[in-house]
């Protein structure tokens, strides 16, 4: 009995221990889970921030591209400036109004400006362009060939006679590169302004006079009518109120960078390139008044001294 007894203490200290021993295991299984599970949500964590962190940059880039959008409405919904302001930027750029005379874009009545058949740029244009280049003839002898239909061609031989004391010789064309082309031609006498190379045309009406001829050669020369000089408001009144509006494109003034060659000289109220004192009136008045105390808007029949002066400066 007593052998028995030791035994089934024994076996109960066993089972008490095996337990004791069971509880500390489950203890550590329990606080190794939970450090796991802690070990995941520092890990996690640092994830949840980084992906907020890109998301936030989308968020930014995102509000970005609709400010920008905000941006470029808001500008285009901008009130034009005003017309003042609108004038001076025009005149910077020195843009200068054109209109169509027999299929040519002419600027200031008769000086050419490109053919509207051929280029376009024009044809994209709502009627205004920046000045035109300006340049002179690489020589004094200047080739010139009547063309053989040219109505009264006696009146271009007039017109070169003008030129006889100047520098510059017009002499027979002869297969030359260049060469002024008298031509028949509708509407007003027209020029290019200067020289631009190959068979440069003067087109002339039956209605264009010599001293009309002579005028459109010294747009050929490179020179501006006078009254559109950018210093013409200090001897010139433009009298608007008679002038008919459907010309006062016309009297539009050049920048001071086309004065390379009109002002070598002072103003000319006698210059060839001057309008006469009652030019596109819509009245019969004066449209041209001087500014000058006994000098009056006179312009010659041929060159003038200063016409003369210039040309002999240049060429």
């Amino acid at each position: 009995m007593k052998k028995i007894g030791i035994c089934f203490s024994i076996v109960l200290i066993v089972l008490i221990v095996f337990y004791f021993m069971m509880l500390s295991h489950q203890s550590k299984t329990i606080k190794t889970a939970a450090a796991a599970n802690s070990g995941k949500e520092k890990n996690n964590k640092p994830r949840n921030l980084i992906q907020g962190h890109l998301d936030k940059k989308e968020v930014e880039v995102e509000a970005q591209i609709i400010d920008e959008s905000h941006l470029q409405r808001s500008v285009a919904s901008l009130s034009p400036a005003p017309k003042t302001e609108q004038k001076k930027k025009s005149n910077e750029q020195s843009l200068l109004t054109y209109e169509i005379d027999d299929g040519l874009a002419v600027i200031h009545g008769d000086l050419i400006i490109g053919e509207v058949s051929r280029d376009e740029v024009l044809k994209s244009l709502s009627g205004s362009i920046k000045e035109p280049s300006l340049r002179i003839w690489p020589t004094n002898e200047i080739p010139i060939f009547i063309q053989p239909n040219l109505p009264n061609p006696e009146r271009v031989n007039e017109a070169l006679a003008y030129f006889a004391g100047t520098n510059v010789h017009f002499v027979p064309y002869a297969n030359q590169e260049d060469a002024i082309v008298f031509e028949s031609g509708g509407g007003a006498c027209k020029s290019y302004l200067g020289y631009i190379g190959g068979k440069q045309p003067i087109f002339l009406s039956e209605a264009c006079s010599s001293q009309a001829i002579a005028h459109e050669i010294m747009h050929a020369l490179g020179f501006l009518h006078e009254q559109n000089r950018t210093d013409r408001d200090e001897y010139l009144d433009i009298v608007w109120a008679n002038i008919d509006s459907r010309f006062n494109i016309n009297f539009e003034k050049f920048s001071s960078s086309m004065m390379k060659v009109s002002g070598l000289t002072k103003f000319d109220f006698e210059s060839i390139m001057l309008y006469p004192p009652t030019m596109f009136s819509s009245n019969g008045q004066i449209t041209l008044k001087s500014k000058v105390d006994g000098q009056a808007v006179a312009p010659r029949q041929g060159l003038s001294a200063k016409d003369m002066e210039r040309i002999n400066k240049i060429y």
